[in-house]
């Protein structure tokens, strides 16, 4: 029976590469042994990478338009 490999390289597409896990257990594995290597990596946490990078209280604001009130206030809380 053929083994599944742990962590395969998907193709580079503009500027992303897409990497699948057989398992959680080899994720740290992936970052420590090839993650670290790239001086230059970043990580998004985006499934796009034309999403902008926002946080999801941003994202529920921007759909909520008439809370845009609610936005300030609870920035001056911080």
């Amino acid at each position: 029976m053929a083994r599944t490999k742990e962590i395969q390289f998907g193709r580079y597409d503009n500027g992303v590469t897409t990497v699948k896990l057989s398992s959680w257990r080899h994720f740290a594995k992936f970052i420590s042994r090839d993650i670290q290597k790239y001086v230059g990596y970043i990580f998004r946490g985006q499934a796009r990478f034309s999403w902008k990078i926002e946080s999801s209280f941003d994202r529920l604001m921007r759909r909520k338009k008439s809370e845009e009130e609610n936005l300030d206030i609870h920035l001056q809380a911080f």
